[in-house]
Order: C-alpha cells, then sequence, then structure tokens
C-alpha cells in the first residue's frame, strides 16, 4: 500500500483540511500518516478519527527579533532532522504539506530524500513557508485562483480548500430539532474561529436590542461562544432575552450550516471555503493580527462574489451590524438557500494533484 505524508496541525485551519484529504486517498488505496508538532492539540483529533500520525520538536517562527528566535533556530534543525529521519524510515510515495511552519522541515527533508511534494496554501495571501518551500515544492496546490500569482504558474494548480464532507446531507429541520431551536425563524449563526473573537461576540449581544421588534421576533442565535467565552455570553443572552442558544462547542458542525441562514464570524481561509461551497449569505469581520493581514484577503473572495459582506473590526459596532442584519433579513432570496454539493470537492482535486506525481 502507498504511503502518503501530510504535515498539517498548529490550528484548524490546517488540520481539517489535511483530514479531509487523508480520507479521500484512504478511498484511493493509500495510507495517510501525518507528522504533526510535539504536543500539538490536533493529535486528540487525530486519534478520535482513526489516523496514525508521529510527533516532530517544530514551533512557531517568532515575528521580533528576540532570544525566542535562537530558541526557534535550535528547535528547526532538531525538526528538521526528526523529519528527515521519519521520512526515511515511512518511505512514503509522496508528501504533502497543509501550510504552517510544521510543514517546512517535512517537506525540506522529502526534497533530500527525493520524493514527491505538494504544498498546499489554504489563504489568499500565502504564508511566509509555502512562500519558501514553493522553491521546492513538485506542485503548489492553492485555494483560490488569484493566489497563483504568487507562485511559478507552470507547477500551480487550483484545487480549492479540502471540506469537511459531514456538512453535506444534513436535514435542516432535525439539526433545528437536535439543537433545540425555534422552527420558522430567521437563523443567525455565530462563531469566532480558532483566534478568539470578543469584539464579534460584544456587537452581536449588545445589537440586538437595536432591531426593529419585527426583527426581533423573526430571529434566533446559534452562538458557538468557545470555551472562554461560554459563560459570560450565556448570562448576557438570558439578562439581554436574546432567543436562541449558546455553546462552547460543536461537533456537528453541519448542524449548525443546515440551519443558519445568515452567518457571522471571522474569515479564516477553512470557513471561507466552507461557506463558498455552501452558499449561505455572511458577514465576515477578519482578525486584525492576523499575519500579513491575510484574513481580509480571504473575506474579499466572498465580498466580490455579493456573497459576503465585510466589516472591520475598527469599523465594528452594534449599530453597524444591527444595520447589516435587517438588511440580509429584509432580502428574502438570501435564506434558506438550498446547499448544493459540487460534482467534485476540493479534496478530491488535492488527492488528483498528489497522485498524479507518483
Amino acid at each position: 500500500m502507498k504511503t502518503i505524508i501530510i504535515a498539517a496541525g498548529g490550528t484548524g485551519g490546517h488540520l481539517y483540511p489535511g483530514v479531509a484529504l487523508a480520507r479521500t486517498v484512504v478511498a484511493r488505496g493509500c495510507k495517510p500518516i501525518f507528522i504533526v508538532r510535539k504536543n500539538d492539540m490536533c493529535c486528540a483529533i487525530l486519534k478520535r478519527e482513526g489516523f496514525a500520525f508521529e510527533e516532530i520538536p517544530a514551533r512557531g517562527m517568532p515575528r521580533r527579533i528576540s532570544l525566542q528566535l535562537v530558541v526557534f533556530l535550535y528547535a528547526l534543525i532538531r525538526s528538521f532532522f526528526a523529519a528527515l529521519v521519519l521520512v526515511r524510515r515511512l518511505n512514503p510515495t509522496a508528501v504533502v504539506g497543509m501550510g504552517g511552519y510544521i510543514s517546512f522541515p517535512v517537506i525540506v527533508a522529502a526534497k533530500l530524500s527525493k520524493i514527491p511534494t505538494v504544498i498546499h496554501e489554504q489563504n489568499y495571501l500565502p504564508g511566509l513557508a509555502n512562500r519558501v518551500l514553493a522553491r521546492f515544492a513538485s506542485r503548489v496546490a492553492v485555494t483560490f485562483a488569484g493566489s497563483r500569482s504568487f507562485f511559478s504558474e507552470q507547477r500551480t494548480v487550483v484545487t480549492g480548500n479540502p471540506v469537511r464532507r459531514e456538512l453535506f446531507g444534513v436535514e435542516g429541520d432535525a439539526a433545528r430539532e437536535r439543537l433545540h431551536l425555534a422552527p420558522g425563524k430567521c437563523t443567525v449563526l455565530v462563531f469566532g474561529g480558532s483566534q478568539g473573537a470578543y469584539a464579534v461576540n460584544h456587537a452581536v449581544t449588545e445589537s440586538y436590542a437595536l432591531l426593529p421588534s419585527t426583527a426581533q421576533n423573526k430571529i434566533q442565535f446559534l452562538h458557538i461562544a468557545g470555551n472562554k467565552g461560554y459563560e459570560k455570553i450565556s448570562a448576557q443572552f438570558r439578562e439581554k432575552k436574546i432567543p436562541g442558544v449558546v455553546l462552547p462547542y460543536l461537533n456537528e458542525i453541519g448542524d449548525a450550516y443546515a440551519v443558519a441562514d445568515i452567518v457571522i464570524c471571522r474569515a479564516g481561509a477553512t470557513t471561507i471555503s466552507e461557506l463558498e461551497i455552501l452558499g449561505t449569505p455572511v458577514i465576515l469581520v477578519p482578525f486584525p493580527h492576523a499575519t500579513g493581514n491575510h484574513q481580509e484577503f480571504n473575506a474579499r473572495v466572498l465580498v466580490d462574489s455579493g456573497q459576503g459582506v465585510m466589516i472591520r473590526e475598527r469599523e465594528l459596532s452594534p449599530q453597524v451590524l444591527a444595520r447589516e442584519l435587517i438588511v440580509r433579513m429584509n432580502d428574502s432570496s438570501s435564506l434558506h438557500r438550498t446547499i448544493k454539493i459540487p460534482a467534485v470537492l476540493p479534496q478530491e482535486l488535492l488527492a488528483d494533484t498528489v497522485l498524479s506525481l507518483i
């Protein structure tokens, strides 16, 4: 059986596309093995998914010159030699880097071992690791067509960003019942992503009182607050009598998307890819401290297509958010869209790219 190494982790934005790819290569008769950072939080997810993984001592590069840079360089050297040992022991047919610092030592080790490599760039604006690795990789796969200009045209292919299959085929009424949401109301899904979203949470809880009474009677919220914000946001929902459900986390994200008429969220690459395929109207608030402001570049993809509107965090207020909610609630054509499953999912295109090198 052919082995495919997938270097992923650090954040869900890098891990979950790797998991989607892994499921696809399994269906193609290959064995995926993940390489992740030692003690990465994603190890628990991979165990739950049933995928084999190996750990190496990697860490992210500090953005400022400090003593941490010395620690980073030491860890980089260690991670490279650890990756080289693993690559030669596992003897994969191909190696895929899903972005982030974990990809760097693994892709370089594969290149030195003369093994075909593919790097995948989730964001519109490529990260530093992928900009460097593009010089070594056999192929560069990108999520957005506009990202091709950053890489060699001959070796770059647009695949899209792998998405979770559990997003599709979820029956909305059944999901609404499971989530204890009222039928017949406009449901607004709110979530902040791994970087957190205090500003978004505050604007949402304060905006409800600014809606006209007719809108208040028609709306409800499904607010995935995260473990840190759950207690506070739950209390605010009770205090302000905001209709809906607050959850710390939701594994069944397909249920959330199935009931959502409008989404309020950050603009991580995975989220943008999922929303683009699902077609759900969205209000995007890019995380302003993302490296290179890449979330704003991601958000523009949905803004330019007419699916979403972007509110920069410095411009976000309860008044602005309430106004945008009213606009989208009044646009009857934007509600209750049918979720269409693409004939070919992005992970299948990415798997095609990887297996074409074998």
